[in-house]
């Protein structure tokens, strides 16, 4: 912020009286017409100077961007200039610039990440293949509280939902991270990192009309409680339409989230932070079901997939002893539940405790250590088309890590070598051992090597599910497709080498490249058995069964660009590409119920060109185009298409910005459901939004 913003003038002093005047009411629901009326009233009545209320990303240098700092990589602030891992941050700027509103969307910014619609409300995300509805080798966590649920090990992204305002920087890293982050940290981490409640005081209000998303409103407030206690309290709300079928017939899977909570900070001295962090959400999905998947005697239409709730506590104790030397104890306590008649019905509630201690052992030597254990209680009723034996289940997890940051050369040579032990009921003992080095030729210069083993425990689907699809039937017999659980089943096991070089030779142009090589084993499979009969209400049916199994390996290679150019003053333009290839190799005499369709389920080519320019004083354009090769196995044709978000800053607290998505090449199939989730092809449209924002 500015010197002069620090300031009032008389004028708008005299404006700010006239709006605590306003009567509350006229936002009050059912009153969208006045709550415009009033936007554009304020609008004409705050025309005074433009103070910026933060300084945005193409004001900053790109020696100013080499100075972010990360956590991710080494549980410790780092510059991301420095990082010995593929990472690519997103910030609040970025998603804001390139009209961004959710989660999902904001990872088709980062390279190496594939991410496609299933339907409306569900997204196939992952990191270096294997990308699927539920993808199984992407650890997400947000706040440092991991959102990766052990039902069918994947993330629901239909709850993962931040004010954007409210976010301080998502940290994407490519490629294993399970030395410090634990087990399905295996082809990448997302970090999801929201500002501190003292970077967050004032008033926020946005409101959103559009043609996709159809009404979303927003608010935050931010204060003190004392000199010491920092607080925000946060409410989203957002109503999301369906996508549309081939022949322009609108799908029954639009949804609407409803997400709110509050933060605390408390530095109660210069040396001890408290951190509370309190949310819930709700969701209401409808989805759209493959038509031969049920038993047609059902005479099954729709059903629609009902609601989601969820909600955690977090807490956060932080010490600082020295610049050197620190340390952390965190925990938290969520719970989930699914109301699904397809999918799921049932949920989970978990307590995570985790600490970890930095020092300083020597002057080349820097330790970071740590001890944590989870507690998971779950419990389910059976569906349509899945159940789990048993129907609830209690489980425990404990960790232990090391790392050790050797400075061979200060400033110049760094080595990290670390390993965690973790331990659950199932998988008994699994080591994960990573070496890191980082050598800087020069300030501008950074190149890096890695090698790494990671794991990914099995799920409780992967142990317990029986989910049935309906084949066919004649007049005799109806014909079941079975899939089943099996208890101890060994982790998937990766073995990775990786490495990459970053050059910033001027400040205007920054280079990112990571290039990788990975070794599967144990990947999972669902191997054909032996068919059985059995007779249901006088009907007889024949069983096929499909059994979990770990039959499977493989690998894959591939390489990931990023470069940044700052072509002219309050411009920045990015160009990011990647190129990704997986083969995979059965056993012999087994049977996989897919085969390796997986092999050609995350694309060869992407591509993602960003550019954003301020062209005259307080109007930003940015504008994102995105390529993204065929899926062959689920029959989805390459996709070229773009984004344009213009914003207006109208004053130091009013801000209006229009935004298209999917504007060329007219709908297009991003994504289909795989085994569990049954969707017909749903097709991405064009959508238009309009904002806006005040800020007091």
């Amino acid at each position: 912020m500015n010197k002069e913003s620090m300031y009032i003038t008389e004028d708008e002093k005299t404006s700010m009286d006239t709006i605590k005047r306003i009567p509350v009411r006229i936002l009050s629901p059912p009153g969208i017409k006045q709550t415009l009326c009033v936007f554009f009233y304020l609008m004409l009545l705050f025309q005074t100077p433009v103070h910026p209320l933060h300084r945005d990303l193409t004001e900053m240098s790109l020696e100013e961007l080499m100075q972010i700092e990360v956590v991710t990589v080494s549980k410790k602030s780092e510059r991301l200039f420095d990082a010995s891992a593929a990472i690519f941050t997103i910030t609040e700027d970025d998603m804001a610039q390139a009209g961004i509103q959710t989660i999902p969307d904001a990872m088709r910014l980062a390279p190496g990440v594939q991410v496609g619609h299933v339907d409306a409300n569900k997204w196939a995300i992952s990191a270096r293949g294997f990308n699927m509805l539920f993808a199984n080798k992407l650890l997400v966590m947000k706040d440092g509280r991991s959102v990766y649920t052990r039902i069918f090990s994947g993330v629901c992204w239909e709850s993962q939902d931040v004010l954007v305002s409210d976010l301080d920087r998502i940290e994407v890293i490519r490629g294993p991270g399970a030395t410090l982050w634990g087990a399905n940290a295996v082809n990448g981490v997302i970090n999801i990192i929201t500002k501190p409640a003292s970077e967050t005081q004032g008033g926020y209000l946005q409101l959103g009309l559009g043609t996709v998303q159809k009404k979303a409103l927003d608010f935050r407030y931010g204060g003190r409680l004392s000199e010491k206690i920092w607080y925000r309290v946060y409410g989203k709300y957002a109503d999301h339409g369906p996508l549309v079928f081939a022949d322009g017939k609108e799908t029954e899977d639009g949804w609407q989230t409803v997400h709110g909570g509050f933060r605390m900070d408390i530095p109660w001295s210069p040396r001890n932070r408290v951190t509370v962090i309190c949310e819930a959400n709700r969701v209401h999905t409808g989805q759209t079901l493959a038509p031969d998947y049920f038993d047609p005697d059902l005479q099954i239409e729709r059903i629609d997939a009902g609601r989601v709730t969820g909600g955690h506590v977090l807490g956060r104790w932080e010490h600082t002893f020295s610049d050197d030397s620190d340390c952390a104890f965190q925990w938290f306590i969520d719970t989930y539940q699914r109301d699904d008649p397809l999918l799921v019905q049932g949920g989970y509630q978990r307590l995570d405790l985790d600490f970890q201690h930095r020092f300083a052992l020597t002057a080349r030597h820097q330790i970071i250590w740590g001890i944590g254990s989870r507690f998971t209680r779950d419990w389910f009723d059976n569906t349509i088309v899945v159940n789990y034996d048993p129907a609830e289940r209690r489980y425990s997890l404990y960790n232990t890590f090391i790392q050790d940051e050797i400075r061979l050369i200060p400033d110049r040579i760094h080595l990290t070598v670390g390993t965690k032990l973790e331990w659950t009921e199932s998988t008994r003992f699994s080591l994960q051992p990573n070496l890191r080095m980082r050598w800087s030729p020069s300030s501008r210069q950074t190149l890096w090597w890695a090698a790494s083993r990671a794991v990914r425990t099995p799920s409780r689907s992967d142990l317990d599910v029986r989910l049935v699809k309906y084949l066919f039937a004649d007049e005799t017999y109806k014909t079941w497709g079975l899939l089943q659980g099996t208890p101890g089943v060994p982790v998937e096991v990766l073995y990775a080498v990786e490495s990459g070089y970053r050059l910033s030779p001027s400040d205007h142009f920054l280079a990112d490249l990571a290039v990788f090589y990975n070794r599967y084993d144990n990947l999972r499979t669902f191997n054909l058995g032996t068919p059985f009969t059995e007779t249901k209400d006088a009907t007889q049916n024949i069983y096929i069964p499909f059994i979990a199994g770990s039959d499977r390996h493989g690998e894959s290679a591939g390489f990931e660009t990023a470069l940044e150019f700052r072509p002219f003053t309050k411009s920045r333009m990015r160009l990011a590409y990647t190129y990704f290839r997986l083969r995979l190799f059965m056993e012999s005499g087994v049977t996989n119920y897919r085969g390796n369709d997986a092999e050609t389920e995350s694309p060869q080519h992407q591509a993602t060109l960003f550019f954003s320019v301020k062209p005259i004083r307080h109007i930003n354009l940015g504008v994102t185009c995105r390529f993204v090769d065929r899926l062959e196995s689920l029959s989805i044709d390459r996709y070229l298409t773009a984004d344009i978000s213009l914003g207006w800053r109208i004053n130091r607290m009013i801000e209006l910005s229009l935004s298209g998505r999917n504007l060329f090449g007219g709908p297009h199939a991003e994504f289909i459901g795989e085994t569990v989730a049954p969707f017909e092809k749903a097709l991405v449209r064009r959508g238009f939004r309009l904002t806006s924002h005040v800020t007091w």
